[in-house]
């Protein structure tokens, strides 16, 4: 989120609704589903941005859980619907209460819940990577007699995030079964294919089966939302079905851009200055005119649409001493996608996309990508007999494509691979083929010469359209405004500080 205003005011309400629940009754809630045996916290609570974790455990004897299987539901007259495990309870049970953080969401908690839900019952009915085990759940939408309306009751899985794991200290063996396991998810969740996309939800048969009928809200999304951007007014024209989910993956490519130029417009301090402004407005245009006629598949229009994790990073992977993945969290975001956006990790050197739009760590990323590929190949003939997504990936990684499908869901990528990774692939440099005839050139003059390629570039781009003029006009007076506001209420932004420094030194200077 760019608009520090608006976090601090997000965050203020989160903290407020984190504090209105009481951790006793958290515990009552946990005892009610595990025969009503004490329980206690075994560490503190874990607060992120979307969910509010409390790790419980029990002791002594139990009985046996409330008589329904895991995934069935019982609806109330209050609207709320949980799931039920009727394993037989232990003591010594360690389960995590998992609570929605509504101030910062888009949606009512339930509808992001009931996703969760339904993904998680599809992942461990049809394929066979880990997540933590399901007990309970609740999609009711007014609060309970436990201080809480949604949540979720999950089993404990001990283990430590791969993101705090130091991939330096990473050994080949270990890296070949780390990769091993990636390969493994991957190769299975691009075997759940669905004809629409979106997210998932019950069927509405109520057969117990799974089907797209939602719009396909990102974290990404979500984000601008609360924003104020208003992204899903954006959506709904280009929705197929009532529900909000699409046909096309043309179309959904074609909103994904269009809320890139929703973003820009409607952000409050995203552009700086006029040529700040100009600077981003074309290589917004760059990015969509390279998308549209080298980067996006038209005979993979109307599908496979596949289902992909949403939030597939290593945080959200829990693995063992040994590397061994333990479990993958947080389904939440999950979305059936088209198939262009179903890639393979962007991290494998642990880079962010960022540094992937420079030469030299782009290569270095297809080089790893490349073992990854081989492994997925492995895996997929071992388990499936044939190859399907080891193909399909064969060319993932031309005009740049995992830098590409990142860039269309979180739109503040686009400007580091429009700027950095476009400008070199589209406008290659005339030093350096000087260069290859022997000539010997410096970094300083390579530089310049792109600086300059590029100023002209958009200027005659801003030339085009006088209406570009009046719009970054009206982005750097927003941004005034934004700066004053936050002035005024007392709200840091580290990134507007910097650059009203730069401002005041270049202001000395003259």
């Amino acid at each position: 989120m760019r608009d520090r205003i608006v976090q601090a005011r997000v965050h203020k309400n989160r903290q407020d609704f984190i504090e209105s629940i009481n951790e006793d009754d958290i515990c009552r809630l946990a005892s009610s589903y595990h025969g009503g045996d004490p329980c206690s916290f075994f560490k503190p609570p874990d607060r992120g941005s979307y969910n509010s974790c409390y790790f419980v455990e029990f002791g002594g004897s139990a009985g046996i859980g409330i008589g329904r299987s895991r995934g069935d539901d019982v609806t109330g007259s209050n609207g709320s619907s949980d799931g039920f495990n009727n394993s037989k309870k232990r003591g010594g049970d360690r389960w995590v209460v998992r609570v929605p953080l509504s101030p910062y969401l888009a949606m009512p908690a339930y509808d992001k819940l009931e996703s969760e839900v339904a993904v998680m019952q599809l992942i461990a009915a049809k394929t066979t990577i880990p997540i933590p085990p399901l007990h309970a759940y609740s999609l009711a939408r007014e609060k309970g007699p436990y201080g809480v309306a949604s949540f979720m009751i999950l089993g404990y899985v001990e283990g430590r995030s791969l993101n705090d794991v130091p991939f330096k200290s990473i050994t080949k063996a270990q890296e070949l079964n780390l990769h091993t396991q990636l390969a493994d998810i991957f190769i299975q969740l691009r075997r759940l294919e669905f004809p629409a996309i979106g997210r998932l939800a019950p069927s509405a048969d109520g057969k117990g089966g799974v089907e797209v009928r939602k719009a396909p809200i990102s974290n990404a999304i979500n984000l601008q939302e609360i924003e104020g951007l208003h992204p899903l007014r954006v959506m709904a024209d280009y929705a197929d079905y009532e529900d909000g989910s699409l046909a096309s993956a043309n179309g959904y490519v074609a909103m994904l851009i269009q809320l890139a130029h929703n973003a820009f417009k409607m952000g409050r301090n995203n552009v700086y200055s006029e040529a700040d402004g100009s600077d981003s407005l074309y290589h917004i245009d760059q990015f969509e005119t390279f998308v549209e006629r080298r980067w996006l598949k038209s005979e993979l229009d109307l599908g496979p649409f596949v289902l992909a994790h949403g939030d597939f990073r290593k945080y959200n992977l829990m693995v063992d001493d040994d590397l061994d993945i333990v479990a993958v969290l947080d389904w939440e975001w999950s979305l059936v996608v088209p198939l262009q956006f179903f890639s393979p990790p962007t991290w494998l050197t642990n880079q962010p996309v960022s540094a992937l739009t420079l030469e030299f760590p782009y290569i270095e990323y297809v080089e790893k990508l490349d073992e990854f590929r081989d492994i997925v190949r492995e895996r997929e003939l071992a388990r499936y007999g044939n190859e399907l997504l080891s193909k399909e990936w064969a060319h993932v990684h031309e005009n740049g494509g995992v830098m590409v499908s990142s860039a269309l869901e979180s739109w503040t990528d686009i400007d580091f691979v429009s700027g950095w990774y476009l400008n070199r692939l589209l406008h290659p440099s005339k030093l350096l083929a000087t260069r290859r005839r022997g000539a010997a050139i410096t970094a300083a003059q390579l530089g310049d010469e792109r600086r300059r390629n590029l100023d002209s570039r958009i200027q005659q781009f801003m030339k085009q359209d006088p209406s570009r003029a009046e719009l970054v006009a009206r982005k750097v007076a927003d941004y005034l405004a934004y700066r004053t506001e936050r002035k005024a209420l007392g709200v840091e932004d580290s990134e507007d500080e910097d650059q009203e420094k730069e401002e005041e030194d270049r202001y000395c200077q003259v």
